[in-house]
């Protein structure tokens, strides 16, 4: 196998799983989330909550796999990657200062576990770098080195995306009333708040939400899932429901 095709080869274990489309684009993204209505709001931090979500699903369609690259064409769009996720934290990280101390704790770990994900794309970025310095010199990269770097990047990359997924789900109990650790049956939301994050979820991921987390979806659409599966259900009440 020639070195350009064992790249291929390699870039499809890796990236598939992360990227599925080009919609986003690979260029520079800017980062300006909107500043928060009231960092006592759940209805408010479950917004940016969404956004947030709505960022790092960009990130994951960064990578178009429908057309051959190599490691060359792929190390500046890792770098944007990186910058999608950094950009997510950067939509619940105003909320560490909330007097609620639920909002105060999910923000805090969310925005640790997006920041925790865009540092395990680093796998990626010294496993490409390989690859490309291999291709540069026109050596055929050493397989069992490409093997272990691209293992190791996968198992990274896998897990802190999982964590920001949990992460995020985790935090429904800002919006999820509690009584004696269980839920009451009532949301902190009310009944136009509820509607509004509904919407929001089904048009940026789309209809896959409505049948919960899946295998087949990314790590921030299994979360917009889980938290959609909890608003739509209507065995909760909004707080101005009787």
């Amino acid at each position: 196998m020639t070195s350009l095709a064992r790249t291929r080869v390699l870039l499809a274990a890796l990236l598939v799983p992360l990227a599925v489309s080009a919609s986003a684009g690979a260029e520079s993204p800017r980062c300006s989330p909107p500043a928060p209505r009231d960092l006592g709001s759940p209805a408010s931090f479950a917004t940016d909550l969404v956004g947030s979500l709505g960022r790092a699903l960009d990130g994951t369609r960064r990578i178009d796999t429908t057309r051959d690259q190599v490691a060359s064409d792929l190390i500046r769009a890792v770098g944007v990657i990186q910058e999608d996720f950094t950009c997510a934290a950067r939509f619940v990280a105003p909320y560490e200062k909330s007097k609620s101390e639920s909002i105060r704790t999910a923000a805090r770990n969310l925005a640790k576990k997006y920041g925790a994900l865009a540092r395990s794309l680093d796998g990626q970025l010294e496993w490409l770098r390989y690859l490309d310095k291999e291709s540069r010199a026109g050596r055929e990269p050493d397989p069992a080195r490409a093997e272990a770097l691209l293992d190791k990047a996968v198992q990274r990359k896998d897990e802190a995306s999982q964590a920001a997924a949990i992460a995020a789900i985790e935090s429904l109990d800002v919006v999820v009333e509690l009584g004696e650790g269980k839920p009451t049956g009532r949301l902190r939301l009310t009944g136009v708040e509820r509607k509004k994050l509904e919407t929001t979820i089904l048009e940026k991921f789309g209809d896959a939400v409505r049948a919960g987390p899946s295998t087949e979806n990314d790590f921030a659409t299994n979360a917009a899932a889980g938290w959609y599966q909890v608003l739509a259900n209507e065995e909760f009440r909004a707080a101005d429901e009787k």
